[in-house]
């Protein structure tokens, strides 16, 4: 089976924080400087359901195995509004999904892609606009917005 193996240490460490990107990015998305524990629990119930269907010795198992390994981060970029952390987090994110859609086998992108997707819409749908929580509409349009730029990084 297709591993990290396919990759050289700097390519994986572009493509290893992708899944943890795409929930950091969903979790801020809307607007809102302090991620929701909620939203970000969601995303991870998410990637662990993901850790049982993806045997370990597989290249998503391995991505969702690895993750705790690395932190993704914002290096020198000093964002000034949580847009610019979004867009900085989804320049991240689409750089590793370049990576990997280059070097990965065509079942493992579908595999990832399916379940980056799931990530981001378990994040975005966890909360209503309400206080605490509360509140009919579940996304916002901002939330929404990533959900899409996420989708077309995705389709490349």
């Amino acid at each position: 089976m297709a591993g990290k193996d396919l990759f050289t240490d700097e390519e994986w460490a572009l493509v290893a924080p992708v899944p943890t990107l795409v929930v950091m990015a969903a979790s801020i998305a809307d607007g809102k400087a302090m991620p929701s524990m909620r939203e970000i629990t969601a995303g991870a119930e998410v990637l662990m359901e993901a850790a049982k269907n993806h045997p370990a010795d597989t290249l998503v198992g391995e991505l969702v195995a690895g993750m705790k390994d690395h932190k993704p981060e914002l290096g020198d970029a000093k964002p000034a509004s949580t847009e610019g952390v979004v867009d900085e987090l989804a320049a991240q994110i689409e750089a590793g999904w370049r990576t990997f859609v280059a070097k990965a086998p065509g079942d493992d992108v579908v595999a990832l892609r399916d379940l980056l997707t799931a990530t981001a819409k378990a994040v975005v749908e966890r909360l209503g606009t309400g206080f605490m929580g509360s509140g009919d509409e579940k996304v916002t349009p901002s939330e929404q917005a990533f959900v899409d730029r996420l989708a077309t990084i995705l389709a490349a």
